[in-house]
């Protein structure tokens, strides 16, 4: 058999069909009715991107490795995400009620063929190494993921606002400043990294230790004693067990 393509993208804006039409060199057309095939038009939705871990803003230390772990859906395959960021330094005032600049892109999928389907990846991870930032004592990193999937139609600015940090917004979307330019990306929330010294992170790990042990040992007291009212309470009924023979 033959291979045939069509030579120029043929957009699909509705469902439709098609069929094909065979004509030999002496201008005979094929005489039986032609085969309809359907073709159901969809359209493409916008990537699904969720960070998973970190849950919440945290605090790390200026030689930090922490641990993104992310997932991310799309109906008919992800192209590229990307970890986007901005270093707030110490004595620069956090932007409040405004979108917030991310100056910073680190490819996550930097061997990730053009084309391949992959529709769903779950609790993907990247070690972001937070060392060469040069970061100090008191310094913040605002960071969220972007995500592509090679569709021009859902690179346009959403018509929600974006979420930001102490303004109005939704989650996954932005308005644009009229300065901005270039596609705007699905993405995630917004979360922040303060940075902390060593002696400080290492408190509070400590103190994070004594929280659970607390709880620990407060579940345990909690099943002793339901243990006591369960035996309670089975003694009792053999003791009326034993008054009824």
């Amino acid at each position: 058999g033959l291979l045939w393509r069509i030579k120029d993208p043929l957009p699909i804006d509705k469902s439709n069909s098609f069929h094909g039409t065979l004509q030999d060199a002496d201008g005979l057309i094929i005489s039986q009715p032609p085969v309809e095939y359907p073709v159901e038009a969809k359209p493409d939705a916008q990537p699904n991107i969720k960070i998973r871990r970190p849950a919440k803003d945290a605090t790390v230390t200026p030689v930090a490795k922490p641990i993104v772990t992310f997932d991310v859906r799309d109906d008919y395959g992800v192209r590229q995400v990307w970890l986007v960021f901005h270093v707030q330094r110490k004595g620069q005032p956090e932007p409040e009620g405004q979108a917030l600049k991310f100056d910073h892109r680190i490819e996550l999928l930097k061997e990730f063929p053009k084309g391949q389907d992959h529709r769903v990846m779950e609790e993907a991870k990247f070690a972001w190494d937070l060392e060469p930032l040069k970061l100090e004592p008191e310094d913040q990193v605002l960071f969220r993921l972007e995500a592509d999937d090679d569709c021009e139609t859902n690179n346009l600015p959403p018509t929600t606002r974006r979420r930001t940090r102490g303004g109005e917004g939704e989650e996954g979307g932005a308005a644009p400043a009229a300065e901005d330019k270039g596609p705007f990306y699905a993405c995630s929330t917004d979360l922040k990294f303060t940075v902390v010294t060593k002696e400080e992170k290492a408190l509070e790990i400590q103190t994070e230790i004594a929280r659970l042990f607390e709880q620990i040992r407060g579940m345990k007291d909690t099943q002793e004693d339901l243990k006591k009212k369960t035996r309670d309470l089975i003694n009792e009924l053999q003791k009326q067990l034993e008054q009824m023979k």
